[in-house]
């Protein structure tokens, strides 16, 4: 039996909560038998097996202490099962640790870029106090790593970890509709998609556009979409306001068809971060067909191999840059960059090559398998 240990599964979230529940599906289609353990059930329903649980009195989500969660994991995992935990610093992460420590399972953990120099930085408190409460004994019960990028692997080593390390991209979902037109008239149209947190770079962006509206002045547009993390929206509105900023639209968080229009009627999209394990929004903007602007602070320097985009520097004027040369790029030029991005993802980043990946390495660990290339020792 595989268990994953998922805090929440929303998949309006992004991030871990979707990378694991594609994950899931991809194993579940490959007759994977797994179980999710998860303190919040997603509004629509998965192909998976679930098993929810409720959080303990007075416990805030972002905690996620839950004695029920820790008694369920107690009597579901049996000695020789997998457990594969999803993103760390919350009380399940802990759980999915101690439980197969007791209960003789294999660990595999997926920091999912909790673990970067940047991420340590923020929030420190909670990181040492889920360090108090059992996260470094849960590290170093880990079996198995699992890292989407190089730069992930090695901050694991910088930091001592010196388990295996399996490097397993996450995927990406495609797009239902036919092959995109492109647009060859109309307001050039920039698309920033994200969680609007201060990893994510959004306030250089601003300052890049404002310099980009003084050069270009009509005829463009910048579409912030992502949910608010904590207010940071709001200070960024702010921000946008000061700079006085004509052509920019927050429209908030984006889900489903929604989604996939702003992707496929943008001309670029960028994503500024300071730190991504992998940063699935590139991916999908690439999955339908939009070339990308996004900074070293992701591990997508494909982008240039692939033609389908710019990766760059960290900063205001690595951005202007970028962007005022993506601007003045024929938009024939852009629906060709953006074709060979889609072709790139859909031989590298299907979720069902990736579940085919998991499933080897389940199998190593298990011991009814060789190990695979990609891990490394």
């Amino acid at each position: 039996m595989i268990h994953h240990v998922v805090p929440t599964l929303d998949k309006e979230l992004g991030g871990v909560d979707v990378a694991a529940r594609e994950l899931c599906d991809g194993l579940h289609s490959q007759r994977e038998n797994l179980l999710v353990h998860t303190l919040r059930r997603p509004m629509n329903p998965v192909k998976f097996q679930i098993q929810d649980y409720r959080l303990g009195r007075g416990s805030p989500m972002r905690l996620g202490w839950s004695p029920a969660m820790k008694a369920g994991l107690k009597a579901s995992i049996q000695n020789g099962d997998v457990i594969h935990n999803h993103s760390l610093w919350m009380m399940p992460n802990i759980y999915a640790g101690q439980v197969a420590k007791q209960a003789g399972g294999i660990l595999i953990n997926t920091p999912h870029g909790t673990l970067s120099e940047w991420a340590l930085q923020r929030s420190s408190w909670k990181k040492h106090l889920s360090l108090f409460l059992g996260q470094r004994r849960a590290l170093a019960n880990t079996d198995c790593f699992h890292v989407t990028g190089r730069a992930e692997l090695e901050a694991l080593r910088s930091l001592g970890y010196l388990q295996p390390v399996a490097m397993v991209p996450n995927g990406v979902c495609f797009p239902s509709g036919q092959e995109r037109k492109g647009s060859s008239e109309g307001d050039f149209t920039v698309l920033f998609l994200a969680r609007l947190h201060p990893v994510k770079g959004l306030d250089n962006l601003l300052r890049a556009w404002a310099r980009i509206e003084e050069k270009h002045k009509d005829d463009i547009r910048l579409i912030v979409a992502g949910p608010d993390e904590n207010g940071y929206g709001i200070k960024m509105q702010a921000l946008a306001s000061r700079l006085g900023l004509k052509g920019v639209s927050f429209v908030g968080a984006v889900v489903g068809e929604k989604k996939s229009a702003l992707y496929e009627s943008a001309d670029i999209y960028v994503l500024p971060t300071h730190s991504e394990n992998f940063g699935l929004t590139v991916a999908e903007a690439l999955a339908h067909r939009t070339p990308v602007i996004t900074t070293k602070g992701a591990p997508w320097e494909g982008v240039t191999k692939h033609q389908c985009g710019w990766w760059i520097d960290h900063g205001v004027e690595a951005l202007f840059e970028a962007l005022d040369k993506g601007i003045q790029t024929k938009r024939a030029t852009l629906l060709a960059m953006g074709n060979q991005g889609h072709d790139w993802m859909a031989k590298e980043f299907s979720w069902s090559s990736v579940a085919l990946q998991m499933q080897c390495v389940y199998r190593w660990l298990e011991g009814a398998g060789s190990r695979p290339d990609f891990v490394e020792l």
